[in-house]
């Protein structure tokens, strides 16, 4: 009788002691799942807002080279004019541009071209800087999930119910597809 009860007890505490184990293994993984779903939250950040800041900077710089060109194009008119008519010609073209350039100007009287690529760098480092952290985030994350399911007895509970050792976040190895940004300012 005594070795039913003492049997029972132990079974009762073989059977809480597997729950409490699984318990704890399927948080570790739910906060490896929730650690990469930040990754995956930051790489979309970082194609979306560099999409929008890169396309802002390539309007900012295509307006500023816009008003470069037409000045450079209406100087090298009159300069390379050879005749007095020509000449003329040329001034009169200034002249009648005169009053959209200046509009231009006082629209735009403070050139952004350096800015839009200082706030690109900004925000590049910023992207960046958020997915190194949600990396190393995940990487914690798997690194107590795979402790919790290589220890003994905790191994048995793992390998009964199929968890597996999960591989750590290795960006020297096998890198996400980065934002290509040469090719964006094309």
């Amino acid at each position: 009788m005594y070795y039913a009860i003492a049997i029972g007890i132990l079974i009762i505490l073989i059977v809480l002691y597997t729950i409490s184990t699984f318990n704890k293994i399927k948080h570790a993984a739910v906060n490896v799942d929730e650690a990469f779903g930040g990754i995956e939250t930051y790489v979309e950040e970082r194609f979306d807002m560099l999409t929008k800041v890169i396309s802002t900077a390539k309007e900012e710089s295509k307006r500023e080279m816009d008003l470069v060109t037409k000045v450079t194009n209406m100087r090298s008119a009159f300069s390379q004019a050879n005749s007095v008519n020509e000449k003329v010609e040329a001034g009169m073209q200034i002249e009648a541009a005169m009053p959209s350039l200046m509009a231009t100007m006082e629209n735009y009287p403070d050139p952004k071209f350096n800015d839009a690529f200082r706030k690109t760098q900004q925000a590049i480092i910023a992207i960046e800087d958020k997915l190194s952290a949600a990396r190393r985030n995940y990487n914690s994350n798997v690194a107590i999930y795979n402790k919790r399911i290589v220890a003994f007895p905790a191994l048995i509970i793992a390998s009964i119910f199929g968890f597996k050792e999960m591989k750590m976040f290795e960006a020297t190895t096998h890198k996400r597809k980065d934002i290509d940004i040469d090719s964006m300012w094309a």
